[in-house]
């Protein structure tokens, strides 16, 4: 199938992206008459996403086809806000100068892109770390983190020494470091502070596990059977806290002998020596195979099959002072159909926490971002491994809060998604909590049960994860605050398919070669269930099977309203299926 008939092309996608993120922009503009209501003005952050008042939404998709043939565009992916107030987006190169490597297919290294307008458009890219022959990142310098310490650029990186010739540092993945004194990071010399790794598991290495995993007693101990069986310290990310001033705190992964995955954190002020286990930083690990047994993934193997969290990024909150701790959590080897790689979302008030809390809320319930099919026989694609490589990072400019991750496959999805936090009302409405459709429900209870449903396959979604497919209508009913809001915006993703036998999946129908038009109902009641507002938009939905956007529509609330409800009319076209990707409503 070429790229011009595949469900989402890639300029569609690109261009889906930068509709989603105007929408998002338009919700979170909130009307300075609005503030006299109550309706805060500032960013949502992640304390109100925990609390269940705001939601991911699509600011900015990167699709790999985008970005030339490089295999190894995403992985190791992070933002970083500069002192300028530009973007710089650091991410792995395969295609770095790295002909010194004597084994050419592990040659990784690192570059860089600067973006002024907040990652809608980015700059040629610059070399960070390149391979280079007899230092320990001969064969690879990736995966890290930026940290601008005010004078400089620090770049803290796995590296890798080439096996011909591996050095006194060995052949297992270390950690280096990189500096450059420009505030600029696409300007400037990259160059390492100093020639051997910062950590490591050598002879004469620093391991920072060998000061956390010390006894049976520590949940790293006994699930590993063991002391001194976790080591691998990788993918570091780094975050401060006011707490400790002049310190600098780094979470990093770690592996087990049976394959368990742990986390766990270290604090430096130069970022080449270390302190870890003991003092304001976890005398355990803070992410264990325990901490994802009760995620909400019904696969038949989970949690049984459950290995805990590789790779993580921890940001901390300025609203409520907490820390955020976002992580992979699998059952199996990365990027296969058959395993499952979750992301999910905790958090701790202080640096030293050692069992981080997770949400309680049904509607924020782990995991956060789904990989795709749960078995092989129902994948349409091979290599599915997503989502990896995730992070948080804040624009302290606008306020902001994103988080980021990289979808690797062999489909159309593949590439890199930033989310931005936005308010809605709505519960669900980017069909986020892929295992069900609640609070979602059919709008008749004579029509059939199976007429409605999530489905986890990011080629018909519009963010790269789930979508709903039904062919009756849909209504979610929201409780308001009488006189709260002036006025809330109408907005949604929808896409018609022709009706299959069974489930409305998207991949088992076909493009519908009627055209359709649906409706968005907006009904607004009283305290006694009386109807005080209806507003009606009409969507047409395009024969191509593409989606296109609900126009943003901005609706009066009435001051005796006490709920709303959303309702989607599928109207009467015979074998129609509808695809929603998203359905806002948003307070102005």
């Amino acid at each position: 199938m070429s790229a011009a008939t595949k469900w989402k092309g890639r300029a569609g996608v690109l261009a889906l992206g930068v509709v989603m993120v105007a929408m998002a922009l338009t919700g979170l503009g909130v009307s300075r008459a609005a503030a006299s209501t109550g309706v805060t003005t500032a960013p949502p952050t992640l304390s109100d996403y925990w609390n269940g008042t705001a939601d991911w939404q699509l600011a900015h998709f990167y699709n790999s086809f985008a970005y030339g043939t490089d295999p190894g565009f995403g992985a190791g992916n992070i933002f970083r806000v500069g002192p300028d107030g530009a973007w710089y987006w650091f991410y792995r190169t395969t295609l770095t100068p790295h002909s010194t490597c004597t084994v050419p297919s592990q040659a990784a290294g690192t570059i860089v892109r600067r973006s002024v307008d907040h990652g809608q458009t980015w700059s040629t890219q610059v070399p960070v770390v390149d391979p280079t022959p007899g230092t320990p990142w001969a064969c690879a310098g990736t995966d890290g983190d930026a940290y601008w310490t005010g004078s400089q650029w620090m770049y803290l990186f796995q590296c890798e020494g080439d096996p011909a010739a591996p050095g006194p540092w060995g052949l297992e993945w270390n950690v280096c470091l990189y500096h450059n004194s420009s505030a600029d990071p696409t300007l400037g010399a990259w160059q390492p502070v100093v020639t051997h790794p910062v950590w490591g598991d050598y002879p004469g290495g620093y391991d920072p596990w060998t000061a956390i995993c010390t006894t049976m007693a520590k949940r790293c101990g006994s699930i590993a059977g063991g002391t001194g069986l976790v080591t691998q310290a990788g993918t570091p990310s780094i975050f401060d806290s006011p707490a400790s001033p002049g310190w600098h705190f780094v979470d990093f992964h770690g592996v087990d002998t049976k394959g368990n995955l742990y986390q766990g954190i270290a604090k430096t002020q130069d970022f080449v020596t270390y302190v870890s286990g003991t003092g304001d930083v976890p005398s355990d690990a803070m992410f264990t195979p325990a901490d994802a047994t009760s995620w909400n993934e019904p696969e038949a193997n989970w949690p049984a099959g459950d290995l805990g969290g590789g790779g993580g990024t921890v940001m901390r909150n300025p609203s409520d002072g907490m820390f955020y701790d976002v992580v992979e959590a699998t059952n199996g080897t990365l990027c296969t159909s058959a395993s499952v790689y979750d992301l999910g979302i905790l958090r701790a008030s202080t640096t030293s926490q050692v069992v981080w809390n997770q949400p309680t809320l049904t509607s924020r319930r782990n995991p956060i971002a789904y990989s795709q099919q749960l078995t092989p026989s129902a994948e349409q694609y091979t290599n599915r491994c997503s989502p990896t490589y995730e992070e948080l990072f804040r624009d302290p400019g606008t306020g902001q809060t994103y988080l980021a991750f990289v979808r690797r496959s062999s489909d159309n999805v593949q590439g890199v998604y930033v989310f931005t936090l936005a308010r809605t009302l709505l519960q669900n409405g980017g069909a986020s909590r892929c295992t069900s459709t609640a609070p979602w429900k059919l709008a008749s209870t004579s029509a059939p049960a199976a007429s409605f449903g999530i489905f986890r396959d990011g080629n018909y979604a519009t963010d790269g994860g789930c979508y709903f497919g039904f062919s009756n209508d849909i209504t979610q009913t929201v409780p308001v605050v009488a006189g709260r809001y002036t006025s809330v915006t109408l907005g949604g993703q929808f896409a018609a398919r022709a009706q299959a036998s069974s489930s409305p999946q998207g991949y088992q129908s076909t493009a519908y070669s009627a055209g359709a038009k649906i409706s968005v109902v907006l009904s607004q009641y009283d305290s006694s269930g009386r109807t005080v507002g209806v507003q009606s938009v009409a969507v047409a939905l395009p024969s191509s099977g593409q989606y296109t956007a609900l126009p943003a529509t901005s609706v009066s609330v009435n001051r005796a309203t006490t709920s709303m409800a959303y309702t989607v009319k599928v109207g009467q076209s015979a074998g129609l299926t509808v695809l929603a990707g998203s359905m806002l409503l948003q307070p102005r």
